[in-house]
């Protein structure tokens, strides 16, 4: 994968070349480039991209080390830019409601936060009669959120100067790629039995009178108020919530504070660029070492261009 690099201006001016990059997408959404500093060919708001992917981004960041003669280059990749942006809600509203079609909504997201000149959205004609945004979410999990509701993924491309956004359907690659040591695919496997199993959260009031919801989760990771898990296989953490309204929200909130903390198994791949994955497809991994079988989502994808090779390394769960 070859990189291109533009001016100030966004005019393209040619290849990096001889730079070492690392390019974060799901979880620090930012980049750096290594080079020499007889290679300083970079500026502020300088944009680095290649063609028809997501990697790149915009320099925000040089630092200059003279021990070393090394130049590092970093800005937020074009999914850093959207976490970097905040849906507010319409003065004297309580919430940002909108309906339409997805594309529209994603729009007027974007022109709300002074991004319409910059991203470019691919049609979609799904309609989504009501959509209430939750308070003061970014613009990246706002619009991943909204197209997760109806089964779709984001998905990020630098084509011909413009960033494109298109909402496509998540691929369940778990019927057709089994990934495993035996096709020469290396992958990391935690398997966990010290999982989170029961949170207890509380809500609003004082003393006695405040609100507490007990919620427990199954061998499957099923949430529900039903113990499944006693004694020393019992782990327990607190969720603060004291600012909540009802039991019912409180309840809700629990449940989403509970699938962030908790995970059964973690694993990271690594692959060669012959395997192209988005963000929020879904892999399925086996070892028969502790025959530990994982069905999960991409959540992260990790692009290191070292000497003109390039390798792509794939993480689900929070590890």
């Amino acid at each position: 994968m070859d990189m291109i690099y533009t001016d100030e201006n966004c005019i393209e001016q040619g290849y990096l070349y001889k730079a070492s990059i690392d390019i974060d997408i799901g979880d620090t959404n930012d980049f750096e480039i290594k080079t020499s500093l007889k290679n300083n060919i970079l500026r502020d708001s300088c944009i680095v991209y290649i063609e028809d992917t997501e990697f790149g981004g915009i320099i925000k960041r040089i630092t200059v080390d003279t021990d070393t003669g090394y130049i590092y280059y970093g800005g937020y990749t074009w999914r850093g830019i959207l976490s970097k942006k905040i849906i507010a809600p319409t003065a004297g509203t309580d919430y940002l409601e909108t309906n339409g079609y997805v594309s529209d909504i994603i729009v007027m997201l974007l022109t709300r936060n002074g991004l319409q000149d910059i991203f470019e959205v691919e049609p979609c004609q799904i309609v989504i009669p009501t959509y209430k945004f939750n308070r003061y979410i970014t613009l990246l999990d706002g619009i991943v959120t909204l197209l997760a509701g109806i089964n779709k993924k984001l998905v990020i491309r630098y084509n011909n100067g413009k960033i494109n956004l298109s909402c496509e359907d998540i691929v369940d690659y778990s019927d057709n790629i089994e990934l495993s040591s035996d096709n020469n695919i290396t992958f990391k496997i935690t398997k966990r039995h010290d999982f989170l199993n029961h949170l207890i959260c509380l809500g609003s009031g004082e003393l006695k009178n405040r609100q507490v919801v007990h919620l427990y989760c199954d061998e499957e990771g099923n949430i529900s108020n039903n113990q499944t898990y006693t004694g020393m296989d019992e782990i327990e953490e607190i969720y603060d919530y004291s600012n909540c309204e009802s039991l019912d929200e409180l309840t809700t909130k629990g449940k989403e504070e509970f699938v962030k903390r908790r995970t059964q198994a973690k694993m990271s791949v690594n692959v060669e660029d012959n395997i192209n994955l988005d963000i929020g497809d879904v892999v399925y991994a086996y070892d028969a070492i502790t025959e530990t079988e994982i069905k999960r989502e991409i959540k992260q994808k990790v692009v290191q261009i070292e000497n003109g090779t390039t390798k792509i390394s794939y993480k689900v769960g929070d590890e």
